[in-house]
């Protein structure tokens, strides 16, 4: 099944929730900068003092290559900074499921205490708005899923702890998870979308459908399949056709 890697800003609970999320799966946890606190006999705070940012990515970088290499599944909770490097984000999904804690500025500020270089000398609120500016774009290219972290901890751990990747071949994932994956959805509003579902999931194809929406999709059409192998017929194939021919669903959509 592989990992389940919290990616957030510091702030959005990745310990709290990946202790609990770990405990409730019967994984181990895994805190990314208690590792390398250990490992240097430091704390992150002394490490960035003395060595500087880039020192601390460094070994950053060997952690994340270290547990996704790990064949012992883990829940592991990274720093805010970890999807900052290509191959970090790359590591970590190819490695298992990766969930990213969003939440706002303003819950972050409140729960972000002392001991955080980037917050030195700073009013937390606006520097920790800067940095999830600059760095949403990077957790959403990383995230499998989107997992509400403004909240109680016990709910986004309860969230967290469904998350799963699977691989099929070279080429194909499942992906199994409480929300739609954001990747799965169209990067520009105007777009049109179907559904395709088999009843014994419809509420999970409504979910879907109202998250596109949400994201200023047309749902042009919702198909129902047959369950099972029923699907997998040359008529079932001509059905949905058909339907999204009547929809009038192009190759863009």
């Amino acid at each position: 099944m592989g990992n389940i890697w919290l990616i957030g800003m510091m702030g959005s609970g990745k310990t709290t929730v990946g202790e609990l999320a770990a405990a409730a799966r019967g994984m181990p946890h895994r805190d990314m900068d208690r590792l390398i606190e250990e490992r240097e006999g430091r704390s992150v705070a002394e490490i960035f003092a003395a060595d500087g940012e880039d020192f601390f990515r460094k070994l950053e970088k060997e952690t994340v290559a270290r547990l996704a290499a790990d064949p012992e599944d883990a829940v592991v909770s990274t720093g805010g900074g970890a999807v900052l490097d290509q191959s970090n984000r790359e590591a970590m999904r190819r490695s298992g499921a990766v969930a990213w804690l969003d939440a706002p500025a303003s819950v972050l500020a409140g729960r972000a205490q002392g001991g955080r270089p980037l917050l030195e000398g700073r009013d937390p609120a606006a520097r920790l708005g800067e940095l999830l500016a600059a760095r949403r774009p990077l957790y959403e290219a990383a995230a499998h899923y989107v997992i509400d972290g403004s909240g109680a901890a016990e709910a986004a751990a309860a969230q967290a702890g469904e998350c799963a990747r699977l691989t099929a071949g070279e080429s194909s994932e499942v992906l199994i998870g409480p929300h739609l994956p954001p990747r799965l959805l169209p990067d520009s509003e105007g777009r049109r979308a179907a559904v395709l579902a088999q009843p014994s999931v419809a509420e999970w194809a409504e979910r879907a459908a109202e998250g596109l929406r949400g994201r200023g999709v047309e749902v042009a059409a919702s198909i129902t399949l047959p369950d099972r192998d029923a699907a997998k017929t040359v008529e079932t194939a001509g059905t949905v056709y058909e339907r999204l021919a009547e929809a009038n669903l192009g190759r863009h959509d």
